[in-house]
Order: structure tokens, then sequence, then C-alpha cells
């Protein structure tokens, strides 16, 4: 049997799972838990909206689109997340292509995100989607996502 993606704004109930993804995610990579992996379900003024992938309508992945903090023209993305056990059959691609809908509603020209080298798979994702790297500092890497 072949597996269901489909992805929608998460609810307030989907908050401990993709709080769960996330951690254990960081924790793999032996990386400090950032508090703002925590905010999951909770409505903030620059949020524009929390995606979840579900596969057979079990949560496996996450991505949040926000208002860039400098640019009121952009969005920025953040807690792009997918459980290991689930990469590599479409729910990246599946999550990216709401989140570009979801910034072409909002009437972004262009997005952002933050990553850092050990995300490898992340990466690749980005960089097959069309994003731009626009500076690399340390282990962080920031690319951009012209939408016009």
């Amino acid at each position: 049997m072949t597996d269901t993606i489909s992805v929608r704004a998460s609810r307030a109930e989907d908050a401990p799972t993709l709080q769960a993804i996330a951690l254990s995610i960081v924790t793999a990579y032996n990386l400090p838990p950032d508090p703002e992996l925590l905010r999951y379900g909770r409505p903030r003024a620059e949020l524009v909206v929390e995606l979840v992938a579900l596969v057979d309508e079990l949560p496996v992945g996450t991505v949040t689109l926000s208002q860039h903090p400098r640019d009121r023209d952009a969005g920025w993305v953040s807690k792009f997340f997918v459980d290991p056990l689930h990469r590599g059959v479409g729910v990246g691609r599946a999550l990216h292509a709401e989140l570009l809908r979801a910034a072409h509603r909002a009437g972004f020209d262009a997005l952002e995100l933050s990553t850092l080298t050990v995300f490898r798979e992340a990466i690749a994702l980005y960089e097959a989607a069309g994003w731009r790297r626009k500076r690399t500092r340390g282990s962080e890497r920031r690319y951009v996502l012209k939408l016009t």
C-alpha cells in the first residue's frame, strides 16, 4: 500500500508530535534544543502559517512561514523538519510546495531561511528547489528564494 501524503495548517493537537520530531532531529545532530522549537501551536503576530505534513493522517513533518523580521515583502522560513523514517518519499517536497503556495497567498516576493551545514538533507532539498545561498558564517548558511 502506498502512503498518502497530505499537508495542512497545523492544529493545537499536532504540537506535541511536531515538537518531538523537531527535538529528535536536533538531538540526533548533537545540537542544543532551541526554545523556539517548543513554540508549536502557539499563535504569534509574525506567524503566517505553520504547516504539518501527514502520512496516512499521522504528522511526520513541519515547516513554519513567518513575516521576515527586516523585510516586509519577504517571508522567513523556519522549523522545516521531516521525520527521518519518512524522508525520501516526497514529504519534504510536499511541504515545500505548500510553503510556496502560502508565500504567494501572503504576497511575498522572496523567502529567506537560515540552516546549519550539518543539515545536509535539508540543504539538498533547498538547492534542488532553486534556493540560492546568500552567505555562510561558520556552520550557518543563509538561503534566499525569489518568488517573482
